[in-house]
């Protein structure tokens, strides 16, 4: 761990209650956000966004069954284009056959959890309770003055 720097930040300090400087470290040998286990000679690319995490391996070696690892929290929601997850509880991580005739290797995560969809549903059931109860003293106003004509 290599310390960069240190800045005192006025607005930030006295937010946060904080009496002593900001200080920035950057890790030394630090294997990125992804990387091939036991293949550090592969390299790896990372493209995200949101709700997608896609990973390009490109390599050299002939045929090679490997672990990739993605350094992000394996949370809820999150599924692969394979779906043969590695059940490791910390990282998300994907058995992967390195193959340099199938250059380059492809793995892409969806963030796409089910609470989204209920909730979805929810909020709709809810707009229509309560547009039904806007509407219903409409209704039941020209209903009863039908009635009122009627009888009379």
């Amino acid at each position: 761990v290599t310390l960069i720097g240190e800045i005192y930040d006025a607005l930030m300090n006295r937010a946060l209650a904080r009496r002593e400087p900001f200080y920035f470290y950057s890790v030394n040998n630090a294997l990125g956000r992804a990387y091939v286990e036991d293949h550090p000679e592969v390299s790896v690319t990372v493209t995200s966004s949101p709700h997608n995490v896609e990973v390009t391996l490109n390599t050299d070696l002939k045929l090679s069954p490997a672990e990739l690892v993605l350094t992000d929290l394996d949370y809820p929601g999150w599924s692969n284009t394979d779906n043969e997850a590695n059940g490791n509880p910390l990282f998300r991580r994907q058995q992967v056959t390195l193959n340099q005739s199938e250059n380059p290797t492809t793995i892409k995560w969806t963030y796409n959890p089910w609470t989204v969809r209920v909730g979805a549903i929810i909020s709709v059931a809810g707009f229509l309770v309560l547009l039904l109860v806007a509407i219903s003293p409409l209704y039941h106003r020209r209903l009863n003055s039908k009635i009122v004509e009627t009888l009379n």
